[in-house]
């Protein structure tokens, strides 16, 4: 199975799920269902994540983008 954005975000950072869920408000469960591509995220759903990857790495400059591919560019890329 290929890893998702968020769980390689959250291997590169190092950041524990545990405090991932406190930060984010989100449950263990539904943060692994993303991890693994089961779910799907809503828009509320990105905010939570990215407002608490910001605040468990400190890091203010945490785009939705780092967590999701949302950009159809990367997948659609133009050929030359």
């Amino acid at each position: 199975m290929m890893s998702s954005r968020l769980s390689r975000f959250m291997t590169a950072r190092q950041i524990r799920i545990s405090h991932l869920t406190r930060a984010s408000g989100l449950s263990r469960h539904f943060i692994l269902r993303l991890e693994q591509g089961v779910a799907q995220p809503s828009v509320p759903t990105i905010k939570a994540l990215v407002d608490g990857a910001r605040i468990v790495t400190n890091d203010p400059s945490i785009k939705a983008n780092d967590l999701f591919l949302l950009d159809d560019d990367e997948l659609h890329p133009e050929k030359p």
